[in-house]
């Protein structure tokens, strides 16, 4: 089941109906044991989604729901930030999404934990500074308490011959 099917991608949501959409997902995680690794990628692509859609409209709620409080994610420059930093950094718009397209997503699956790899074109506003770049992501999943959340990430830039 795509959760996002009824919109086109380009609707502005509110974060009512991103949490909705984010329902949508939980619960059919909680109703339905994951019986195969088709399934357990698609719900996967369904959170990316909902993660790259969060962002965008600095859905700070719905980012509060998908990232676990022990998230852990490095940095370009190697700092590591917290679950409280990334709502911060989106409740306080020092980094505004214009833009994120993915590419190249690879998801790996196991009992109780995803990963995915991802190449993402980004642009947005940094403290201020507009940026534009492409990076790749690295991002764990895993269940907790009967929810997907998001527990680990990096990022990394692309070097002009990755593009």
């Amino acid at each position: 089941m795509n959760v996002f099917a009824e919109f086109d991608g380009d609707e502005e949501l509110s974060p009512n109906r991103w949490g909705m959409r984010y329902g949508k997902i939980m619960s059919q995680n909680k109703n339905k044991n994951i019986d195969n690794a088709i399934s357990m990628k698609k719900i996967i692509q369904d959170l990316e989604e909902c993660i790259r859609k969060a962002q965008l409209s600095n859905d700070v709620n719905t980012l509060d729901e998908l990232i676990s409080n022990q998230l852990q994610f490095v940095f370009l420059d190697g700092s590591v930030a917290s679950k409280s930093d990334d709502l911060e950094a989106h409740r306080n718009k020092i980094v505004i999404f214009h833009s994120i397209t993915f590419t190249d997503q690879i998801i790996q699956t196991f009992e109780n934990l995803a990963t995915v790899t991802v190449k993402a074109e980004i642009s947005g506003t940094m403290n201020g500074q507009s940026f534009h770049g492409y990076y790749r992501y690295g991002r764990t999943w895993a269940m907790l308490n009967g929810q997907w959340q998001l527990i680990a990430g990096n990022v990394v830039q692309l070097p002009e011959s990755h593009k």
